[in-house]
């Protein structure tokens, strides 16, 4: 991303600084010797943030922005109360906040405070430096020997990294695709990036993606309009996928009988549970979650309170007791398993539902904007990931989902010079 220095707003400045950071603080640590608390520097930006966001009183953005900020407060309203009923620990209730709310702090500073130029420049960065992250693949794999877990690229080789890697990813084959198809780039370049990503999916064993880039490829089929570029794409990702789905074989040949779509899903909804040994698993968090926590119709539909069942890696006064107890259950895996078990199915609608409002906003802003069309089809595809990435992991809930909140703020930055806007900006 080329930052330039010159007309550059503070809010813009600091807007920026969480998204590039959140891309580049696993290598800070782990390559610069950066103590790990360097990763609450974004904390104290998105405070700052919000400050200027509630005492500014000449911010405006669109109508379908405005329903977008009314669902995340009409969700944290409902979350404090919930809370309030559930009360335990005020310092419970403040962690979990932060766990879910910051990405949509962030969210309302993109549509607030960047522009067109901002998107360009997002996307012109992730082109660039995905062939970074590639390099840092192959190196982590064959100069460190990490893999599994530990295989990360730019987003680092400590377990769980390879949910930053899933998602930007995604994001990757998504604008590469897209682009291709709207006559953005060359075939060569979509192939490349294409198979790279399929490449290190096998070498980080991301059974997920290969189920992930089917998704996209249909999804990108369905929001472009018939092209013979299509053909093609359909027949090499079709390959792309064979060859990726038979080195992720001859690296890790114990996933010879499970590499379908009837074996994944019977991975996915073993009663063994996530490890084999009795756990959670992504489709029996609720049935499981009823069974022992939310047994009265009432606790189904409202959980146990933000943050009643949050955990804390730096410091042990945020770590709660129901964690404690039933860290076992690996609930904390998956944002599904912990958004249910806090808040009932109301959280879960109002969670999920922000990434539909975000599809449909994207697509109502297409019919508009067909200078742009290429972001705002990513912005599709990205969200309908996301329902698919709460369900699979947790990485939603961590520092990497930033650069996902960014993409789903696209459609209201782009409305910023459209009639569709209230008023003036910033």
């Amino acid at each position: 991303m080329t930052l330039r220095i010159k007309r550059r707003s503070q809010n813009e400045w600091m807007t920026l600084f969480i998204l590039v950071f959140s891309f580049l603080f696993s290598s800070f640590i782990e390559i610069l010797s950066f103590p790990s608390a360097v990763k609450y520097l974004i904390d104290v930006v998105w405070c700052l943030l919000l400050v200027t966001m509630v005492f500014r009183k000449k911010l405006r953005i669109s109508y379908d922005a405005n329903i977008m900020k009314f669902w995340i407060i009409a969700f944290f309203f409902y979350c404090f109360v919930n809370y309030i009923v559930n009360f335990q620990s005020a310092f419970y209730f403040l962690w979990g906040v932060r766990n879910n709310f910051r990405f949509y702090i962030f969210f309302l500073a993109c549509i607030y405070y960047l522009n067109k130029r901002n998107i360009d420049e997002f996307f012109s960065f992730i082109d660039k430096i995905f062939y970074v992250h590639i390099v840092f693949v192959f190196v982590q794999y064959f100069v460190f020997g990490c893999k599994q877990d530990f295989l990360g690229g730019l987003f680092g080789t400590e377990q769980g990294c390879n949910g930053g890697l899933n998602i930007f990813q995604v994001i990757v084959v998504s604008y590469s695709v897209l682009r291709y198809l709207n006559r953005g780039s060359s075939f060569w370049k979509c192939l490349f990036n294409c198979a790279m990503c399929l490449l290190i999916a096998a070498m980080a064993e991301l059974k997920f993606f290969f189920v992930e880039f089917g998704i996209i490829v249909i999804l990108v089929l369905f929001l472009t309009k018939f092209t013979w570029k299509k053909l093609g794409i359909i027949i090499f990702a079709g390959i792309g996928l064979i060859i990726g789905i038979q080195i992720l074989l001859m690296i890790f040949p114990v996933w010879k009988d499970s590499m379908s779509i009837k074996g994944l899903l019977d991975i996915a909804s073993s009663d063994k549970g996530y490890t084999g040994y009795n756990d959670m698993n992504r489709l029996t968090v609720i049935s499981m979650s009823n069974d022992l926590f939310l047994k009265t119709p009432l606790r189904q539909l409202f959980g146990l309170g933000l943050g009643n069942c949050d955990k804390s890696e730096a410091f042990s006064f945020l770590v709660t007791p129901f964690y404690m107890r039933y860290s076992q259950l690996h609930y904390d895996w998956m944002s599904s398993a912990f958004m249910y078990l806090e808040n009932g199915f109301v959280g879960l609608i109002f969670y999920i539902g922000f990434f539909v409002l975000s599809f449909f906003a994207a697509a109502k802003e297409r019919m508009r904007d067909k200078a742009n069309i290429v972001y705002l089809q990513v912005t599709q595809v990205v969200a309908a990931m996301s329902v698919l990435i709460v369900i699979y992991n947790a990485s939603l809930r961590t520092e990497f989902a930033y650069m996902v909140y960014f993409v789903l703020a696209v459609p209201f930055i782009l409305q910023k010079n459209s009639r569709t806007l209230n008023g003036g900006t910033d």
